[in-house]
């Protein structure tokens, strides 16, 4: 890793064919002073890795969350973010509020073998453990076609020699280890079922753990439903009605709870984010979501801007794009519904998560007089809730049958 950090300065020019004796000493003047700029950090709780320095009014694109307590290389990108080392040819971004200047040991930073790997069965999930000496970075992702979980652990090398991999696993068909670069370990997970119900990542000790969640019974009925109502108290009013004035937010909760009443009567479970107008942070909507380990999320909202009009859905990772299509399908067959699109990559905090599928709902958009009028309606916003409940069932019938394929 300390070889590393000088390496990664030199990259850009390194293609560019033998420089002059002049240009090679400004060039390792510059790398010398480059590497000085370099810092050792570790990630707070919550940390996550941005991959690229954009930005827009969500925040950056987000590659995925990882462990607390990970020694990352940085050096400074923007006033607000880190550039973080991962190998030779690979870089992320981290927000600088999510790290902390600790002392580290330079030894912690080399590279260093992987260990022996134990998949077993947990009940309700499927466990993957990859042993290390120390805690490494890492970015996970999941493919839909083939149904894989790719898992990249940089600064490592394999040396996982020993795979046991138990016979009643529900959800990993089997596990592969690739070392396609010098010092990034990458683990393929070939997965059984065709539909994601979720996993989570973190480290316990040094060993990285991955725990795939088994898909629920397809039915409602004990199905656990996370329900956002977007915004809340005096400093979140979210958008208002052109001509009512009406605000998103008591339009959200009004609509999380006919979404609540509709599915508790077809036996599901159903945990709002928030049950009165009170201001919550992302964090604590999701932690809540978390500690009652829910199966899935909608977060309802309302939409505005310009002359634009239509119901649409959002979804962050490719897992949960069917869930949001069955939705908006759905959600279109009302009469005088327009059709704002199916949003994917979506940078929404609520739809970050990886533990379980997630999905936005912008109802129709209150700056548009006709989407407006109709929205304000109890009847109306209850049918738009039927919907939602159906397209819920009509994902879970998709996931049925497509599982056992």
């Amino acid at each position: 890793m300390r070889k590393l950090i000088t390496t990664f300065l030199l990259i850009a020019v390194v293609g560019q064919g033998i420089a002059s004796a002049q240009e090679n000493d400004s060039l390792a003047t510059a790398a010398a002073a480059a590497a000085n700029s370099v810092k050792i950090v570790k990630t707070l709780q919550g940390a996550y890795l941005n991959s690229s320095c954009g930005n827009d009014r969500l925040g950056g694109s987000k590659m995925g969350f990882i462990s607390a307590d990970i020694p990352l290389a940085v050096e400074p990108a923007t006033e607000d973010l880190y550039k973080v080392l991962l190998s030779e040819e690979r870089y992320a971004y981290i927000p600088k509020e999510m790290v902390a200047d600790t002392a580290v040991a330079p030894e912690t930073m080399d590279v260093c073998p992987t260990q022996s790997v134990m998949v077993s069965n947990e009940g309700k999930y499927d466990r993957i453990r990859i042993g290390l000496p120390v805690r490494k970075p890492y970015i996970i992702r999941e493919n839909s076609y083939p149904r894989q979980m790719v898992i990249e652990l940089f600064g490592t090398q394999n040396n996982s020699n020993w795979m046991t991999q138990y016979t009643d696993l529900e959800a990993v068909e089997n596990i592969e280890v690739i070392q396609g670069h010098s010092n990034i370990t990458t683990y393929v997970i070939n997965l059984k079922k065709a539909t994601s119900w979720g996993y989570s990542a973190d480290y316990e000790g040094n060993n990285l753990v991955i725990k795939i969640k088994h898909a629920p019974e397809f039915s409602l009925k004990g199905l656990v439903v996370g329900v956002d109502a977007g915004h809340g108290g005096p400093q979140s009013l979210g958008a208002l009605g052109r001509n009512t004035k009406v605000t998103e937010k008591e339009l959200n909760l009004s609509m999380a709870y006919m979404l609540k009443e509709l599915l508790e009567a077809q036996g599901a479970k159903v945990v709002l984010s928030r049950s009165e107008d009170v201001a919550m942070s992302m964090t604590e909507r999701k932690e809540k979501f978390l500690q009652n380990n829910i199966d899935l999320m909608i977060s309802i909202h309302c939409n505005a801007g310009g002359t634009a009009r239509g119901t649409s859905t959002y979804y962050k990772h490719i897992q949960n794009r069917e869930l949001a299509k069955t939705i908006l399908n759905n959600l279109l067959e009302i009469d005088g519904v327009n059709e704002f699109g199916l949003v994917g990559n979506f940078n929404f905090s609520l739809n970050a998560p990886t533990e379980y599928p997630a999905v936005l709902v912008e109802t129709l958009f209150l700056s548009h007089p006709e989407d407006e009028a109709m929205i304000i309606k109890k009847d109306f916003q209850k049918l738009m809730m039927k919907k939602v409940t159906e397209g819920i069932k009509d994902y879970l019938k998709y996931c049925k049958k497509a599982d056992k394929q």
